[in-house]
């Protein structure tokens, strides 16, 4: 018996950390998937050149923005960069691929330390919890913040010393100054001090060694460059308001269905019932208590799964607990449960399938990535394959670039046209000039340009990048904007008649280009084939990068176009108005 007992719990261990190996394969693969992406590496060159300033000439406030929410992993960024000297793609794989390992080893440390979790079943409470994996598959300072927010949280907790409190805050303060949310989580090391610390003597000392490093960290961190740690509350929430997006409780249920695994909605709710069942009131305050605070301290503002990160140790010790509770019962309670949790299980296996249109599915989840509700498993595949496609186009992207640059408007070449159709193209179009040597300049643009294009040059090559996306605008159409600015922008400098490099961003059978061959226009690239299988749920299709080479007059097939008359006419005023919002 003790011997068959082994082998069931080495092929537990084996498998737990295939499939931990299997979850964390994609992030070789991550790549730019949103416009704040590249926005990052944008800042980070100009960290490493000297200049924070301007690096945005026409939307001074989105330069200003990134910069300032977004300090912590432009710096780090910045640092590999100027140290290894490697593309900023691929600096941000392995910034991704470190801060990965950080979160999934703090929560499996905190889990064995604390709670004698065996390390492969923590690997398996964290897998439970897909977004902290998935949000390592494209880059963003989350994932980071939480490695850290969940380092000081074990330190703090298997130590319980000062030195201990000292590394734990010094942990906070570099959290917070890669992501404020980090001290959203700050209750938690509350309860703890309240639940662990033996005197009131005790809490005061930790607390007053802790505050100070805390609140110190990030404001140093800011002023060595120059900024303002305080400034990224008005500036953030002037963001949000431009925005304008007021999530709702539709939001709210589609974190909690897409946020956890199906075998974690059974688990879950099982460790927070035997938490209160047993009245462990340190762990009933920890999971129930610190979430719902860090939930009312985002607002409407929740919008993306990876903002739940901070939460990920809590969201295992309950998963942890429901497993136990398991265990733990008897009769047909246990037989229920194991029978759900045997079906919760299988769905995970099973192929993501189509599912009725009634379901949760159709809740557009798929705005951060592809995540399946049914076959949850399959999930690296079909971020690969997502993944595999966005960095065919951006590799098509960089070498469109040098081709069509190269030619040299000293010797009697005009400017290239690049026109940019949405955030992220636009946003990844100027890292990679940049990437190129090329730098932008105030001068060079006749005056129609100055607010909807930037001129930048290498030697004798220049190029004019059109930008037809307004940041941070919602109810913008890009079509108004490119008739009302970029058309207006070509004609004044003598290229209305040019050929345009445009570089968009949609999903890839809704793509125009191909399509109008009798108008000259080229299809430069189009990844091939279906970014699923035919038989996964098709809300699964991602949008993908797509470059064609047009006529300038061939552009505004492209273009998000208003479909009523009243859509234009708040697409007009937003374009007029767009240095009053943006500057």
């Amino acid at each position: 018996m003790g011997r068959s007992s082994s082998a069931v719990r080495s092929l537990a261990v084996v498998a737990s950390f295939a499939l931990l190996a299997w979850f964390f394969f994609p992030v070789l693969r991550a790549t730019y998937t949103e416009g704040f992406e590249p926005s990052i590496g944008i800042n980070a060159l100009g960290l490493r050149s000297g200049q924070t300033q301007d690096v945005d000439l026409l939307y001074p406030f989105s330069g200003r923005f990134f910069l300032l929410t977004r300090l912590g992993s432009t710096a780090v960024i910045a640092g590999l960069g100027a140290l290894d000297h490697l593309p900023t793609l691929v600096n941000f794989r392995l910034v991704m691929l470190a801060s990965l390992a950080l979160l999934v080893g703090s929560v499996v440390y905190l889990l064995a330390r604390v709670y004698r979790v065996p390390p492969a079943f923590g690997a398996l409470a964290c897998l439970l919890f897909p977004p902290m994996f998935e949000s390592a598959y494209f880059f963003n300072d989350n994932v980071l913040s939480a490695g850290l927010t969940t380092l000081a949280l074990a330190v703090f907790w298997t130590r319980l010393s000062l030195p201990a409190t000292a590394a734990a805050a010094v942990l906070m303060g570099l959290a917070a100054a890669t992501r404020p949310d980090a001290l959203f989580v700050l209750p938690a090391f509350a309860v703890l001090m309240w639940f662990e610390l033996p005197s009131w003597r005790a809490r005061f000392a930790h607390a007053l060694l802790a505050a100070p490093l805390i609140a110190l960290i990030p404001l140093a961190a800011y002023a060595a460059f120059g900024l303002n740690y305080l400034e990224i509350f008005p500036v953030a929430s002037r963001a949000i308001a431009l925005w304008d997006r007021q999530e709702g409780f539709v939001s709210l249920l589609r974190h909690a269905v897409y946020g956890l695994a199906l075998p974690g909605m059974i688990l879950l709710p099982l460790g927070l019932a035997s938490f209160l069942a047993h009245r462990r009131w340190r762990e009933v305050l920890l999971c129930m208590l610190v979430p719902l605070v860090y939930r009312a301290a985002y607002g409407r503002s929740l919008y993306e799964l990876r903002y739940l990160l901070p939460l990920a140790p809590f969201i295992a010790i309950a998963i942890a607990e429901g497993g136990r509770a398991v265990l733990r019962a008897r009769g047909l309670p246990r037989v229920a449960l194991s029978v759900a949790l045997a079906l919760a299980v299988l769905s995970c296996l099973a192929p993501p399938v189509r599912v009725p249109s009634w379901q949760i599915a159709r809740l557009g989840v798929d705005g951060d990535g592809p995540r399946p509700l049914i076959g949850r498993v399959w999930s690296p595949i079909i971020w690969a394959r997502w993944l595999d496609d966005l960095n065919g186009g951006i590799a098509a992207m960089d070498d469109a670039i040098e081709q069509d640059a190269q030619r040299d408007s000293a010797q009697g070449e005009r400017p290239r046209v690049f026109v940019s159709t949405h955030w992220n193209s636009d946003r990844l179009l100027d890292l990679l000039l940049l990437e190129h040597g090329f730098t932008p300049r105030h001068h060079g643009l006749p005056e129609a340009c100055r607010s909807v294009a930037k001129v930048l040059m290498r030697g004798g090559a220049t190029v004019i990048h059109v930008r037809t996306h307004l940041p941070f605008v919602p109810g913008q159409r890009e079509a108004v904007n490119w008739q009302e600015g970029g058309m207006p922008c070509l004609r004044e400098a003598g290229l209305a008649d040019a050929t345009a490099l445009v570089f968009s961003w949609r999903p890839v059978a809704h793509s125009p280009a191909g399509t109008g061959r009798e108008e000259g226009v080229t299809e430069v690239f189009r990844p091939s084939g279906e970014i699923v299988p035919g038989w996964a749920d098709p809300t699964l299709r991602r949008q993908v990068y797509l470059i064609a080479q047009a006529p300038v007059a061939a552009v505004a097939k492209y273009l998000n176009a208003p479909e009523t008359p009243a859509e234009r006419k708040v697409a007009e005023e937003l374009f007029l108005a767009r240095t009053r919002l943006l500057r």
